[in-house]
């Protein structure tokens, strides 16, 4: 593991083929497309035991994403998973979540734990895409932040990068873009807002409990607070159609936080195939440039903090 104060890379060529891995999750019909009941703890089991350095990553990666003195976001190089089917792999891209955090459900009617994170052709046309579902540029957000407590941890898988050379990532460390507002009174009144007051967020149409593009559906919070740090997505707080329209000070406020954040110093990255993106959630905010290649395909797990996980760290 090579960190360095900006940022931390894995390089996976110490990490074995996953088959007896792959073959134990085969075996015990573990399905990444129809987990409701998951059962975590058998998937850290097995990991655990089919191949330790696996399991002794996890723990590597869990400290850094919640390690204050750690950029709080990692990047694995190489997993070798490529090899392995589309569904093959999201069984081991799942028991790798499972021991860093406990993954969650990202959409509320089929209790997709993987998510695809590419452009659809099938969506209707009143249906709004959101970031997973287009190929445009991404802006710097937080994902999740339309629900009432945000995962803390984000895994990004790329499976085929955009031939095109776009989708390129980039990540903003959110604490240190807090401590540098709150050293101008500008960025203290814009934090006191953030702080005091409540925002709308859209849910996107596809994380609906309905899925009916016409039945929105909003929740009201603060941008910045104790847990998470930041709540932040642009695209789906300043919907027209918010019950609760901004107020002046929430438009300053949230205007001047937006060009603070797009000028701060970022990380940019390029995923290659097997190439992995973890982040801390609740305070780095991540990004991604357009592009056209149709066929990118990243696959996307959440993961709620695990305590049990944490006392063995």
């Amino acid at each position: 593991m090579i960190t360095t104060r900006e940022h931390t890379v894995v390089n996976c060529d110490f990490l074995r083929d996953p088959e007896g891995l792959a073959a134990r999750l085969l075996h015990e019909g573990v399905d990444a497309h129809s987990c409701q009941d998951l059962h975590v703890d058998f998937l850290r089991k097995t990991l655990r035991e089919t191949d330790p350095a696996y399991s002794e990553l996890c723990a590597d990666i869990r400290t850094c994403l919640i390690d204050a003195h750690q950029p709080r976001f990692v990047v694995l190089r190489g997993l070798p998973f490529i090899p392995y089917h589309e569904k093959g792999i999201e069984e081991l891209l799942l028991c790798l979540a499972a021991s860093i955090g406990f993954p969650t459900e990202t959409d509320l009617c089929h209790g997709r734990r993987v998510w695809p994170v590419t452009p659809r052709k099938d969506l209707q046309p009143d249906h709004h895409p959101t970031i997973s579902e287009h190929n445009y540029m991404a802006a710097l957000h937080t994902d999740s932040a339309y629900r009432p407590v945000p995962e803390q941890y984000v895994m990004l898988y790329a499976v085929r990068p955009a031939r095109d050379g776009g989708g390129e990532l980039y990540v903003v460390d959110g604490r240190s873009l807090l401590d540098d507002l709150a050293e101008s009174t500008d960025g203290q009144r814009c934090l006191h807002v953030l702080r005091k007051t409540e925002f709308s967020f859209r849910v996107p149409d596809s994380f609906t409990k309905t899925l009916n593009p016409s039945e929105y559906e909003w929740i009201f919070a603060p941008v910045v607070g104790d847990v998470p740090l930041l709540r932040y997505r642009h695209d789906v707080m300043v919907d027209p159609g918010s019950p609760r329209q901004l107020s002046g000070e929430q438009c300053d406020a949230l205007t001047f936080f937006t060009r603070a954040l797009e000028t701060f110093s970022r990380t940019s990255f390029r995923l290659e195939a097997g190439d992995m993106l973890l982040t801390n959630n609740h305070e780095i905010l991540h990004g991604r440039t357009g592009f056209t290649d149709m066929n990118r395909l990243l696959l996307r797990i959440r993961m709620e903090k695990d305590d049990s996980l944490l006392q063995n760290v």
